[in-house]
């Protein structure tokens, strides 16, 4: 697993659900890229910044923002601390 350098943040998304709450199953197709993530690692605070998220947390972040890529076979994205929007409860 790689470790983010300073302001940065490894989060592998969670995708929606394929259902609606009436049952309608959506193509995948459909669906708009995830905006959810499982943060994975987190970089180090700047003098400036710090980390707004823990290991294990679920955030909202900027949907087109960050480096999407591939580690053993899983879909990661690197995403800096400012792009965090929301902490999931």
């Amino acid at each position: 697993m790689m470790k983010p350098v300073q302001k940065y943040i490894l989060i592998e998304p969670v995708k929606d659900a394929n259902e609606t709450k009436s049952g309608f199953v959506m193509p995948e197709s459909s669906q708009q890229k995830p905006a959810k993530g499982k943060v994975l690692a987190v970089g180090a605070d700047t003098e400036k910044e710090k980390c707004p998220v823990e290991v294990g947390q679920t955030i909202v972040h900027r949907r087109y923002g960050g480096q999407a890529m591939r580690e053993e076979g899983k879909e990661l994205i690197l995403i800096e601390f400012k792009d965090v929007m929301a902490i999931c409860k």
